[in-house]
């Protein structure tokens, strides 16, 4: 048990003092990551989630690291297709 709690400790030793540098970002396999942003609220950027008696919109903006895609993505929400536990909270 005392080695486990050891390794614990270290391992957290060791997450607190990493830093991120501009070398660690920009190494190549960063770019593989994929950044995705849903608007609850309306702003300039993206459309706020609406709804309409039984339908909901939404829109989503998500971008590809790697080959830099920028995508906007409007999702329509059948709320009563959904899940009949969830009924009480959407609807």
């Amino acid at each position: 048990m005392k080695r486990i709690a050891a390794a614990a400790s270290r391992s957290w030793r060791a997450a607190r003092t990493w830093v991120l540098t501009r070398a660690r970002c920009c190494r190549w396999h960063v770019w593989r990551a994929i950044f995705a942003a849903t608007g609850i609220t309306s702003s300039d950027l993206l459309k706020g989630i609406t709804r309409q008696v039984n339908i909901a919109t939404s829109e989503t903006l998500p971008i590809r690291g790697k080959s830099r895609t920028i995508r906007r993505i409007q999702s329509i929400h059948y709320l009563d297709c959904k899940d009949t536990t969830l009924h009480p909270f959407i609807l």
